[in-house]
């Protein structure tokens, strides 16, 4: 006899095809949930080592303390559920029939023998004196108990984990008269590339498997890819071009349509949305024509002005075209006409932040300006102003044009954060991030950045040639139900010299609104000129809210770097506190576990909704929100983590309806004033409206 040798140990994959790591393994009643209705495994054949559920995988191995390991049930069949590192399911199988080991096949048969081989011993001492009846008897039982032996045999020859492999196809043919019917067989070295794959032989035919995780997995990504992959235009075979011969229109070698301004050609963003899109005609405010997908966003348009609008731009054809003729034609900038103010020595930077900012300048040749009050200043800022400094809530709202999911010019507005340039960036001195909220819309609760050059911040537009949004609302896929983005900031990488703009990621799985049923993740894109913006960049990984070990909510995320111990901390809420997380590194995504910050003075078990951050002199101040009594409070902290707050609200309305805010300082000799610019909540009509307003005067402190 000979026996077939095979991996010892079964391999599981990933949904992706690749070995599963980290994963989690769960065997239970035939045709039920394993989970809920497990069975006992055990480490070795005899059964004496029971193995705790669920199993872990390691490298697609299932181990026992991180040693590749087999495992053992006593059923004839069982139920497996199969989950990777995240928790999310790979595969189900209600019935499963584990092949049983040579060793157990064996076993049988020796047993087999040795009944056989007693009864025959008896039989032939019992025979003596009996008649030709029983020796009739003896070989037919001889003959039986060969016949089992050699059914056995043939099982333990047919054994090989349910499985035989051949180099070749021809190998492969040549062996099928020694091949069981039912078999599973592999060919895993033909050259003709088709040959290699499972396949199914019935006793005459072999037919190839069409389950092949490998090549799903190639065809997939290679199908992904190809629609999703951003490619640069080919060389213009035609083109019209400007005076200066810029191109502003043209049609490549490879017969795609660009236009200027767009970062994909016509034809790329066609495939990208063909699976999910269909025509329909649509008027809204702004449109005679509107061609949608199914999450309602525009595809093209044409406005009432007879312009055409394409996917993913501002602007129309005829006016990129416009600007970029009058871009051509425009004199020679005069940089004479920059601003004349300047910054006085206490407003700049400490010399910490100042080193790292010169070190990056030093070593590369694009580097983004530095907003205003992303790191200490060198003047004091003193600490009792947090108990006399007052807001009142104006009634006037500001008007913000936008996406509703069509363009409206009024639409409701939730998270800003507002960042200040002493030159402008872009054409414009303050950037402010929002998301669209109308009526409480989470599908178009997208990150969007405005501009304005208002030092009363009641003026806002959507900045020409920013993404518009800058994501899209999550797809549901790959378990997702539903998803949304939020929680819109600003960063300065001063380690690179890059400006991050960045958002939270909320995807719930199942159809679950539980923390155990929702990741975060924290996602950004940069820019070093404020014109071009980098693919997406994360900044933390996504993760469970509730992991089983703590809970993690991440809201209203603000990160910040500190020159004093080069390090960026993460400060976020999370069951009403405030939380806090450091790394080396803004990219790594590798972040400390989270601490909660002191608040002394902060009334005591008063829950933290939103809030909003930046450095002013030598502290960081925090405009805190709380939303079940709509009250804002300020705290200030000089090393980070202990702040000294408001004992009570600085509003003095009643009833203010408040939401997440963001305020600047606005610094005179000895005196400053915070503005702040917020919005409402959901009870006021309209819904999330933007409103500014300046708090108190207050004392400096120590300059």
């Amino acid at each position: 006899m000979s026996n077939k040798v095979t991996t010892p140990y079964p391999l599981f994959s990933d949904i992706d095809g690749s070995p599963l790591n980290a994963g989690f393994l769960f065997l239970g009643v035939n045709g039920q949930d394993p989970e809920q209705n497990p069975i006992n495994v055990y480490w070795n054949e005899e059964k004496t080592e029971l193995a705790t559920q669920p199993l872990r995988t390691r490298n697609g191995l299932i181990v026992r303390d991180d040693v590749p390991a087999k495992i053992f049930i006593e059923e004839v069949s069982c139920s497996i559920s199969i989950k990777n590192c995240n928790q999310y399911p790979v595969q189900f199988v209600s019935s499963f029939d584990p092949p049983s080991s040579a060793k157990g096949v064996k076993a049988q048969i020796d047993a087999e023998t040795i009944r056989a081989t007693t009864a025959e011993a008896i039989l032939s001492t019992q025979i003596s004196g009996v008649n030709t009846t029983l020796s009739t008897s003896i070989a037919n039982e001889v003959t039986r108990a060969t016949s089992a032996e050699l059914a056995l045999q043939g099982q333990i020859s047919s054994l090989g984990v349910g499985n035989r492999a051949y180099l070749t196809y021809a190998a492969m043919d040549a062996d099928k008269a020694n091949i069981p019917a039912k078999s599973k067989v592999t060919v895993t070295n033909d050259s003709t590339s088709t040959n290699n794959g499972d396949w199914q032989w019935d006793g005459t035919n072999f037919t190839k498997s069409i389950y092949d995780p490998l090549t799903q997995s190639k065809d997939f990504t290679v199908s992904y890819v190809d629609k999703s992959i951003k490619k640069g235009p080919a060389k213009p075979f035609f083109a019209v071009a400007s005076s200066n011969d810029a191109h502003v229109f043209w049609v490549d070698s490879n017969c795609e349509i660009w236009t200027f301004g767009s970062n994909y050609s016509i034809n790329q963003l066609i495939v990208q949305l063909q699976d999910k899109t269909k025509p329909l005609l649509k008027k809204d405010s702004r449109s005679i024509f509107n061609f949608i997908d199914l999450n309602s966003d525009s595809f093209f348009r044409i406005g009432q002005e007879g312009y055409l609008y394409l996917f993913d731009q501002t602007l129309s054809v005829q006016s990129q075209f416009k600007v970029i003729t009058d871009q051509l034609n425009a004199p020679q900038k005069n940089f004479s006409l920059k601003s004349n103010s300047i910054i006085k020595k206490r407003d700049l930077y400490n010399t910490d932040y100042l080193e790292r900012l010169g070190n990056v300048r030093a070593t590369s040749p694009y580097v983004c300006p530095v907003p205003r009050w992303m790191s200490k200043q060198r003047f004091t800022l003193g600490q009792n102003w947090v108990n006399t400094i007052k807001l009142t809530v104006p009634t006037e709202r500001i008007v913000v044009p936008g996406y509703d999911p069509s363009w409206k010019e009024d639409i409701g507005v939730v998270h800003p954060q507002i960042i200040e340039f002493e030159q402008k960036m872009a054409g414009y001195k303050y950037w402010l991030g929002l998301n669209p909220y109308t009526n409480t819309n989470e599908d178009i609760e997208l990150p969007f950045i405005y501009g304005s050059n208002d030092p009363e911040l009641k003026k806002w537009e959507l900045i020409s040639g920013f993404p518009t949004p800058f994501d899209r609302d999550p797809p549901n896929i790959n378990g997702v139900t539903s998803g949304f983005c939020s929680d819109s900031g600003f960063v300065y990488d001063v380690k690179r010299g890059d400006l991050l703009f960045f958002w939270r990621r909320t995807l719930r799985y199942d159809g679950q609104t539980t923390p155990d049923k929702i990741t975060n993740e924290i996602v950004a894109k940069s820019t070093c000129d404020g014109k071009n913006w980098s693919d997406y960049v994360w900044l933390r990984d996504a993760y469970f809210v509730n992991d089983g070990t703590e809970l993690d909510e991440m809201l209203s995320p603000n990160i910040l770097y500190n020159p004093t111990d080069d390090l960026y901390y993460l400060y976020a809420i999370s069951n009403g506190k405030l939380y806090y997380r450091t790394t080396e590194d803004i990219r790594s995504r590798q972040w400390s576990s989270k601490t909660e910050a002191v608040l002394t003075g902060f009334p005591v078990a008063t829950a933290i909704w939103h809030f909003d951050m930046r450095f002013v002199g030598n502290k960081l101040v925090a405009m805190l929100h709380v939303d079940s009594s709509d009250a804002y409070y300020f705290a200030v902290s000089d090393d980070m983590q202990n702040f000294t707050s408001s004992q009570s609200t600085v509003v003095t309305n009643p009833n203010p309806n408040l939401y997440k805010p963001s305020f600047l300082p606005i610094l005179d000799e000895s005196t400053f004033k915070l503005r702040c610019i917020f919005t409402s909540d959901q009870v006021t009509t309209p819904r999330w409206q933007l409103k500014v307003a300046d708090t108190t005067i207050e004392s400096i402190g120590d300059l």
